[in-house]
Parts: C-alpha cells; sequence; structure tokens
C-alpha cells in the first residue's frame, strides 16, 4: 500500500509538471488573442470535462455545448473552451483554433486563430510552456532547499585499483609534500573543472557526461590540503558509463530491512563473508569504534585497514534501538598487484602475485539464478574451449547475453554447469579475481608484466615468475617450507620473507600439478629486489562490503529565501546544461541509448524517490521540469522546438514552410520520437523485470 501511495503521488506531480506546462501555452495563447478550445491533461477521449455555462460532464462537453448553441443560447453565455482529463494518464495539450499537430499546413480564416496570428505572437505561445516548466522548476528547487534535502556528501568511500584515480599523482604534490599516488578515501571533492560541488551525484554526472578523451580537473580537501587531480574519465564494464572509478562515502550504520527480507539475508551473508559472523545483525546496527578509536564515516575503516600491515582490527557495533554493544574481529586482506591488458577497446585489471595469476574462486551465488550446485569458493577450471582461464578471460566469457559452460573444480570433485548471462551482466554467480581465502591454485605464470596507468601503452618489467613457469592449475602447498592452504598465506609469506635491500631473494615452493600420481614439484623461485619492493609497498583491504551500509549524507538547506533562490538557480542551470551535454554524449556514443530512462523506468523511479519523503519528490519533479522544458524545445517537429523552427523559417522567408514539407517532417518527428519511446519502454519493462526477480 506503501508503494502504491508513493506511485500516486508521483502521479500527481507528473500531472501538475503537465499542467504548468500547457497552462504556459493557455495563458500566452489567451493573452495574444488566440481562441483555446480545449485544455486537456492526459491523451485520447475524455473522462470528465468542465465548460462555462454547462458545467462538469463525464467524458465531453462538446456534443452539450453544440446543442445549446442549435438550441439558440447565446456564445457569449457559454465558454468557448473545454478543460478536461483525458483516459490515458500521458501528457496533456492546449488544442487552438487553427492549430493542428498533425497537419500543421492547416489554415483557418479567423482572426482568433492560431495561424491567424503575428510570427512573434506565435512564438511567445510556443515557447510558453518551456518557459513555465523552467520557472516551476526553479520554485521546486527553492522549495526543496529552504526545507532541506539529504544528498549523499561528495566524499569519497573507496578507489578501484585499476583506476587512473587509484595512480594518477595530484599535479601540486610537491607543493605539499604529497608523495603517494592516487586519490584516497576520506577525500572530499571540492570541484570539478571549477564547478563547484555539492553532492556526490554531481561527481557520477560530471564524468558520465564528459567527453570522450576528456580530462578533468578534480580538486580535493585533503586534511585542510587543497590537492588537483587531472583524471580522464573511462567507461565502467558493469554501467557502461564514464566514471571516475571511485565509490562514495557511507555511514557507519547499516541499511534498514524487513525481518526475512533478501535485505537481510545480504547483510547476514556479507557480515559473515568478512569473518564477522559473531556479529548478530539489527536493522541500524552502527559501527561505533575501530581498536577503540570512534568513528563517523567508514572511510575510516578503510584507512585503518591500510595502516594495519596486515593485522586485525576489533569492530564495535551498537544497537541504538537497545543499546547493546557487540564486538567482531575483522581479518585485512592483502591486495594483489595489478597489469592491465586489453581485449579489443576495453581494458582489464588482472590481479597477480609477482607474475603468478590466481585462477578465479566463486564468491556468490544466486540459487534463484544461477545453478543450484555452485558454493563459495569452488575454482573455475575451464571457460568454454578456455581451460584454467584468467579472471579477464572469464568476463569475456561471462559477457552480457552470452551463454557458456563452466568446468567447476571443489576439493578435486568437478562439474561442468551451463551459464547464461542476461542483458545486464548478470549470471547467477560471482567470482573473484582476487581470492585471498580461497585455493592458491594457479591459472597461469605472465612472462611480463605490464605497468603503468590504466588503458595506456604500457611498459614492461620481467616477471619473476616466468623462471618457474609453473603448470596451468598448479595449487602452491607450501613457501618457504611453511604449508599454506589460501592465496593469503602465501602473499602474507612473500612478504616476511623478501628482502627489499637484497639484489635477489630465493624462495623455496612446493606446488601440487593438475596431473594425477605426479609428485608435489620443488621450485626454486627467484625474486629481483624491484619485484620484491613493489609487492611490499601494496597495501590492505577487507571482504566487508560496503553496500549494507547506508550512504552517508548531509543536509542541502539554505540559510534565508534569498540563498534558497541562489541555490535554486545554480541547480536549474546546471540541469539545463546536463541535459544538453547528455544529448551531445548520446550522438558521440559514450552515453548508449539502451541506458536511457523512459517512462516506466521514470515511474519506477519516481516511486522509489517518492518513497523517501516529499522533499525529495519535489526535487525530482524540478529535474522532471528541466528535461521535459529541454526535450521539448529540441529542433524536432511535432514538439514545440520543431514549431518554433518553422516560425523562424517563416519570418525570414516571409511565407510559411510548404505543406508537403511540414507533412513530411511531421512523419519523421513522430517516427523518431515513437521508435525512442518503443526503446526505453522496452529496455524499462525488461531493467523492472530483471529488478524484480534479482
Amino acid at each position: 500500500m506503501s508503494t502504491f501511495f508513493d506511485f500516486l503521488l508521483l502521479l500527481i506531480g507528473f500531472s501538475l509538471v503537465i499542467f504548468v506546462h500547457e497552462l504556459g501555452h493557455f495563458a500566452v495563447a489567451k493573452w495574444v488573442g488566440i481562441r483555446v478550445e480545449q485544455f486537456a491533461i492526459g491523451m485520447g477521449p475524455a473522462l470528465l470535462s468542465w465548460r462555462k455555462g454547462i458545467g462538469f460532464r463525464a467524458g465531453s462537453t462538446q456534443p452539450a455545448y453544440e446543442a445549446r448553441l442549435k438550441s439558440g443560447t447565446r456564445a457569449s453565455d457559454l465558454g468557448e473552451t473545454e478543460y478536461r482529463i483525458n483516459y490515458l494518464p500521458i501528457g496533456g495539450y492546449v488544442k487552438m483554433l487553427g492549430q493542428e499537430d498533425l497537419d500543421m499546413a492547416a489554415v483557418v480564416n479567423d482572426p482568433r486563430s492560431y495561424s491567424s496570428r503575428p510570427i512573434w505572437a506565435r512564438m511567445c505561445v510556443v515557447s510558453a510552456g518551456v518557459v513555465m516548466n523552467i520557472i516551476f522548476a526553479l520554485v521546486l528547487f527553492v522549495i526543496c532547499f529552504m526545507w532541506g534535502v539529504q544528498t549523499p556528501v561528495p566524499v569519497i568511500g573507496g578507489i578501484s585499483p585499476d583506476s587512473l584515480a587509484a595512480v594518477t599523482m595530484p599535479s601540486n604534490a610537491a607543493e605539499h609534500g604529497i608523495t603517494g599516488a592516487g586519490i584516497k578515501p576520506g577525500d572530499r571533492v571540492v570541484s570539478i573543472n571549477g564547478r563547484p560541488i555539492r553532492s556526490y551525484d554531481q561527481i557520477l554526472l560530471a564524468a558520465a557526461v564528459a567527453r570522450p578523451g576528456e580530462v578533468l580537473r578534480i580538486v580535493v580537501d585533503r586534511d585542510g590540503r587543497t590537492l588537483n587531480f587531472d583524471l580522464e574519465p573511462r567507461a565502467d564494464r558493469e554501467t557502461r558509463l564514464l566514471a571516475l572509478g571511485i565509490t562514495s562515502s557511507q555511514s557507519t550504520t547499516i541499511i534498514d530491512y524487513r525481518p526475512g527480507s533478501a535485505a537481510e539475508a545480504l547483510v547476514r551473508s556479507c557480515l559473515n563473508t568478512a569473518g564477522l559472523e559473531e556479529i548478530t545483525a539489527a536493522p541500524g546496527l552502527t559501527l561505533t569504534h575501530i581498536d577503540g578509536e570512534p568513528v563517523s564515516a567508514l572511510w575510516q575503516l578503510s584507512r585503518a585497514i591500510d595502516l594495519s600491515d596486515g593485522k586485525s582490527l576489533t569492530l564495535t557495533f551498537r544497537d541504538p534501538k537497545t543499546g547493546a554493544v557487540q564486538t567482531g574481529t575483522l581479518q585485512t586482506e592483502p591486495d594483489f598487484m595489478l597489469a592491465q591488458v586489453q581485449h579489443g577497446s576495453s581494458w582489464y585489471a588482472l590481479r597477480h602475485l609477482l607474475g603468478l595469476v590466481p585462477a578465479p574462486a566463486v564468491i556468490d551465488v544466486d540459487s534463484r539464478k544461477g545453478d543450484n550446485w555452485l558454493k563459495p569458493g569452488d575454482i573455475v577450471v575451464q571457460a568454454g574451449s578456455i581451460r584454467w582461464p584468467r579472471s579477464d578471460e572469464l568476463s569475456q566469457a561471462l559477457a552480457p547475453r552470452s551463454k557458456s559452460q563452466l568446468t567447476i573444480d571443489r576439493a578435486g570433485q568437478r562439474r561442468t554447469v551451463d551459464v547464461a548471462v542476461d542483458r545486464l551482466g548478470r549470471a547467477g554467480f560471482s567470482f573473484t579475481d582476487m581470492p585471498a581465502a580461497h585455493a592458491p591454485v594457479v591459472a597461469s605464470t605472465l612472462a611480463t608484466i605490464p605497468l603503468g596507468a590504466p588503458g595506456r601503452a604500457p611498459k614492461e618489467a620481467a616477471s619473476p615468475a616466468a623462471a618457474v613457469n609453473l603448470m596451468p592449475g598448479s595449487r602452491i602447498v607450501s613457501v618457504n617450507g611453511t604449508p599454506v592452504s589460501t592465496w593469503r598465506e602465501v602473499a602474507i609469506l612473500l612478504r616476511r620473507v623478501l628482502d627489499p635491500t637484497a639484489a635477489h631473494s630465493t624462495i623455496p615452493l612446493e606446488c601440487a600439478l593438475p596431473v594425477p600420481g605426479r609428485p608435489i614439484e620443488q621450485v626454486s623461485w627467484t625474486i629481483d629486489q624491484a619485484s620484491a619492493q613493489r609487492l611490499l609497498a601494496l597495501e590492505w583491504h577487507s571482504n566487508l562490503a560496503t553496500m549494507i551500509f547506508k550512504p552517508l549524507e548531509e543536509i542541502q538547506k539554505a540559510d534565508n529565501p534569498v540563498a534558497a533562490v541562489g541555490m535554486g538557480l545554480d541547480r536549474t542551470w546546471e540541469m539545463i546544461i546536463t541535459t544538453y551535454q547528455t544529448l551531445d554524449r548520446l550522438v558521440r556514443g559514450t552515453i548508449k541509448v539502451d541506458q536511457l530512462k523512459g517512462p516506466v523506468g521514470i515511474a519506477e523511479i519516481g516511486t522509489r524517490v517518492a518513497g523517501r519523503g516529499l522533499p525529495y519528490l519535489i526535487l525530482f519533479l524540478g529535474i522532471i521540469n528541466v528535461n521535459l522544458a529541454v526535450l521539448n524545445f529540441l529542433p524536432i517537429p511535432i514538439v514545440d522546438g520543431g514549431l518554433m523552427v518553422f516560425l523562424i523559417v517563416e519570418k525570414i522567408k516571409g511565407s510559411p514552410v510548404s505543406v508537403q514539407v511540414q507533412n513530411a517532417a511531421t512523419v519523421v518527428g513522430l517516427l523518431l520520437i515513437g521508435s525512442l519511446f518503443l526503446i526505453t519502454f522496452y529496455n524499462d519493462v525488461v531493467n523492472l523485470i530483471g529488478n524484480l526477480t534479482s
């Protein structure tokens, strides 16, 4: 019922947006002396209508209007305009005498008809709807900022290790004594290309609408120091939108959920995966201390992990409802080294340890979509025709809209499963290319190690693993005489025994080969000083998923009405520019048509937004107003922008555009808009079904 009420609020809001747009056309048409025959909300036949002198009617008042005229009632005693609500709750229109959208060349010889009025008057009428939407958007934004609305803070929560954000030095590093590369968790983004940033959403938007190859100047605040990063957004493999390779900052409070819901199962699964089985999950459970030190944002946990040197951390949680305090031990995991490999136009991050590439391991299974036989910890032996695939090869095999056969190994037991990947890239399970907690099975050894920034032509260094050249599928049994059962143990032992000051270190390995009857192989592994230093410079991470924590948000609220107007103007202009940028990126190809939202998708998002509260719905409707204004004023026939183009041409040439041209343009416009509607409608339905079944 709450969802239905939220949808009803959204429907009322959309109707108000359309009403304001049509009210602009209506008011200006009356002002310039054009007769308005209908003012309608919705499309199709009339559901309910009203006309002066007749009152309300189910259906249209037109029959009653004509009957009254025939019976001798004076036209001046009856309203010339019928106000109506139509059956289909989409769109709306103002029908003026002498204006036919499907026959724009129609002319009515009446001084009050649309076609009889001067060009300047018709231009005013055509542009009035867009102007009203912009004004209404400004009003809505002002209301929001007077009320106050929660927005995600522009603070970095995490950085993808294979992104430019992880390896780029600030341009003013020397000025501030910065020696380490990359944006760091806790950095607050101040501006992008000179535009002030107030919320994390603006960071995502700025990257998504960047021009191909454009370098953005990212200014961040780090503990009072202003650092400048020049970053080129790259396509994200999941969203396929341009992105910076960063994630938002989360709060320390676990998300709300209903008992027995999928969200509860997710929270429990993530805590277990992180080794926090002793923590009893509860909605609102809050992380308050790390090793006794108070924390207020989850990025502080990332920093504590970076400084842990592999030591476990004691996490303290508090239930705000009961006051109960719980503690758990979080095991930190070593990062792997990173190599950049290319498949076609896509770059992949290939994780390895000194050239040893781990075999991908299953980490999560959705039994509703995948094979029930799969379990976390399973090792991928074969993907299609590729035996012992690396993570990048497995990602290629599991491309969206593909089918593949996987051979899985579980403690020596093997089985082949069929995997179908949907259009969103969901295969029913997920795997890790950094399987620190899983068996140390080697997929392959690298001959050389590509170095340098992601997506660039990389430099290469010799791979220490090239000389040992382990057989694919080999499992490391011991390192320097110490037995190991996980990649974590391998990485930690290597860190302990490598000497970063020696020219070379020789490490004894024992490996079980994937060949029945073959003995354990003894290997002497020689590792050079540069490779040892690169391994020891790696940081640490944990398996605690940030998705189970609420976003870190702050209230955007104006101090006074004048400030609210200023914030509203700024947001309105920002949304106008962003909408045009989105259209430009569609043409350039960095944004795809199948990433656009249509009516169903907008309704789905809007319903969720309405569920957060009235201020969020008002903000959403403000954005919709701006989008409607921009799209409606594009030079496309049958929308206001197309009509304006015809009027400009008429003004220049001194006569209306020919009937043939107008009719042909109308058909083209209908086909264009109809095609876009069908494509976005299809995308929306597929995505909605996918979300409901996921």
